[in-house]
C-alpha cells in the first residue's frame, strides 16, 4: 500500500498509495524510532500511523532517516542517532514532498517524537499545524526543547497529542503507576495549554507496542480531526 519511494538528498519518503498529494490540504509525515536501535520507517507503529492518516484522507509519508531502509530501499547517508541530522532530514522532506500551501502534521514515535519537538523548538515552520508524540521519552528530551522560546513555538501549533503505554518503563521511569503525573510533567515541560494537549494512555502497552498498536488509530484520527 505504498507509492514509489522518493529519493531525497540523504533520505527516502514513502507515501500512502491511492491518495493524490499535490492538491491535499493536509499532509502527514511519520518519523520513526531510533535508527541505532532498530528503528525504521517500516516498523509496525510507523505503518499504523501512516495507515490511520491515509484512511482519514490525509497523504502520509513515512520518512526514512539517513542510512535506514523503507520499502526495501536504503536511504543515502550514514545511520546515526543525531537529532540535528534527523531534523535536517525532516526539513528536506518538507521541501521535497510538501507544497508551500499545504499544512503538515508530524507523527513521531519515540526518537521520532524527540525529532519533531527538536524541529518545532528550533525552527519557525508555519505549515506544521499538528504534532502527535508517541511514547515521547521525557527524561531524554534535549535542553533546546525545554526553553521559553521553544514553548512559544509549541504554542503556535494548533493541536499536540501524546500517547504512552502504562507498561512503558523506558518512558515512564519514576512515573510508572501514575501516568497522569507523567502527562502533567510533560505538559508543563513543553508549556502546552490544557486545551491544546490531547493525551491518551494505552493499558497494558509497552514501549515497543508488542500489543495495542491498533489503538493508535483512534488517537491519530482525533488529532487529525482537530486540525482538518
Amino acid at each position: 500500500m505504498v507509492a514509489a519511494a522518493r529519493l531525497l538528498p540523504c533520505r527516502l519518503a514513502v507515501a500512502s498509495n491511492g491518495i493524490p498529494t499535490a492538491h491535499a490540504k493536509l499532509v502527514a509525515i511519520v518519523l520513526h524510532a531510533h535508527p541505532m536501535m532498530g528503528g525504521c520507517a517500516d516498523g509496525h507503529v510507523e505503518r499504523q500511523l501512516a495507515q490511520s492518516a491515509a484512511e482519514r484522507g490525509v497523504p502520509a509519508f513515512r520518512l526514512a532517516f539517513r542510512g535506514t531502509t523503507v520499502g526495501g530501499q536504503q536511504s543515502a547517508g550514514t545511520r546515526s542517532g543525531d537529532l540535528s541530522e534527523a531534523v535536517e532530514d525532516v526539513v528536506a522532506c518538507l521541501g521535497d514532498v510538501v507544497e508551500k500551501q499545504q499544512k503538515v502534521v508530524l507523527m513521531g514515535y519515540s526518537f521520532g517524537s524527540m525529532t519533531a519537538l527538536h524541529l518545532l523548538a528550533t525552527m519557525q515552520e508555519e505549515r506544521i499545524v499538528g504534532c502527535l508524540l508517541v511514547a515521547p521519552p521525557l527524561s531524554m528530551l534535549p535542553e533546546v526543547t525545554r526553553t521559553d522560546e521553544a514553548r512559544q513555538r509549541y504554542a503556535l501549533v494548533k493541536s499536540m497529542a501524546t500517547v504512552v503505554g502504562d507498561h512503558d518503563d523506558l518512558v515512564l521511569g519514576p512515573y510508572r503507576g501514575d501516568v497522569s503525573r507523567y502527562d502533567e510533567q510533560l505538559r508543563t515541560t513543553l508549556g502546552l495549554p490544557e486545551e491544546k494537549h490531547l493525551k491518551t494512555t494505552l493499558r497494558g502497552v509497552n514501549h515497543f507496542f508488542s500489543n495495542g498498536v491498533e489503538e493508535l488509530d483512534s488517537v491519530a484520527r482525533e488529532l487529525l480531526n482537530c486540525v482538518l
